[in-house]
């Protein structure tokens, strides 16, 4: 008897363990981000830092081109705006298109380090207002990938922009979580960014472009934010294609 006790008790310790680890390191599970020191250039857009309250500014690049119609671009969770560059290499060579590309707090040129869900929201929602001074917000088309799928759909539902453009999506980051540590309780994660939740009040139309063969964020996520979109959604099944295969499909057409 005293040994099931001492083990359920190591057990108990280890687990406690374990979630407090977890909840500490959370960002470092989450964010995989690339600085660049303070001197970097860009050299395929103009760099402009946007403030976002706290003394933080987030670095963004601008490739403007002779469109009217605007791409904001929120890249996954790994690198900075140069690897945005390379995911939306398609949008950066139309003239159809400028491009505006986004790197979170301690990405890239961005100051501050993200500390909860709020703040995140808040972040890229100043990033939007920015943008929506320089374009009519008819012209603005929301693009995301991957992690950047969570701020993307946000916004659209906050805000009126012309068009949503989902890119291997997730439901939540809780769901995500549960997918890898089910076992974790949801209340230790900082992070929601809850696409499920908010998806059916996006009033533009949306695209969701998924490889059925992604093993990061699983199919049945999009076919289940395609369900809670009201038939606002479309969805495009990439057959075949892997989580960073999607994003390499990207083509200027997904945006109409």
């Amino acid at each position: 008897m005293k040994f099931l006790k001492w083990t359920a008790l190591l057990l108990a310790s280890a687990y406690l363990l374990t979630a407090g680890l977890v909840y500490s390191v959370q960002e470092r599970l989450i964010f995989h981000p690339r600085a660049l020191p303070p001197d970097y250039r860009y050299d395929w857009g103009t760099e402009r830092s946007i403030d976002v309250g706290d003394g933080v500014t987030l670095s963004t690049v601008w490739a403007d081109g002779p469109g009217e119609d605007v791409a904001l671009f929120f890249h996954g969770n790994v690198g900075d705006n140069n690897r945005a560059r390379y995911q939306a290499r398609a949008l950066l060579a139309s003239p159809q298109y400028d491009v505006v590309a986004v790197d979170y707090r301690g990405f890239g040129k961005s100051g501050g380090q993200p500390t909860d869900n709020q703040q995140l929201l808040d972040d890229v929602q100043a990033v939007y207002d920015t943008v929506r001074a320089h374009y009519a917000e008819h012209r603005i088309h929301l693009v995301g990938y991957s992690l950047g799928t969570g701020m993307a759909a946000y916004l659209a539902a906050e805000n009126d922009p012309a068009h949503l453009t989902l890119i291997a999506p997730y439901t939540s980051l809780v769901d995500m979580k549960n997918e890898h540590f089910w076992w974790l309780p949801d209340a230790l994660l900082r992070y929601r960014l809850n696409t499920a939740g908010r998806i059916g009040d996006v009033a533009c139309p949306i695209d969701i472009y998924h490889g059925t063969a992604d093993r990061l964020i699983p199919f049945a996520m999009a076919e289940e934010l395609v369900q809670l979109a009201d038939g606002r959604a479309a969805l495009h099944r990439l057959e075949g294609v892997s989580h960073r295969g999607a994003v390499r499909e990207l083509r200027v057409g997904w945006l109409e």
